[in-house]
């Protein structure tokens, strides 16, 4: 079974999911997405994209000269479904431990 994702990767990829955006883009949707809970600063956004980057989850997409931007690679979908998985059995987990409440998958 692969390592799961950090939880800041998980919505830098998830973000992707919605077409290449530029650093400060993906910050800021990412910051929103997770209702506040994931932060990140201008350093660490650049490491995380860097090994993003270095371990193919990403790469750089020409949309513009002026910024740098991202798209999911293949093998990022790839992962990303599978964490998402991963992600969905343990919601289900929970709530057959009656953690969370019964709803919609």
């Amino acid at each position: 079974m692969p390592d799961a994702l950090k939880p800041a990767d998980f919505h830098v990829l998830m973000a992707l999911t919605q077409g290449p955006r530029h650093g400060y883009g993906l910050m800021k949707e990412v910051e929103r997405e997770s209702q506040g809970g994931v932060r990140l600063e201008i350093g660490s956004l650049y490491r995380l994209l860097a090994r993003l980057l270095d371990s193919g989850l990403i790469e750089e997409a020409d949309e513009d000269e002026r910024r740098r931007y991202y798209r999911l690679s293949r093998l990022g979908h790839r992962v990303l479904k599978a964490e998402a998985a991963r992600l969905a059995g343990l919601v289900e987990l929970s709530r057959a431990r009656k953690l969370l409440p019964e709803g919609r998958s």
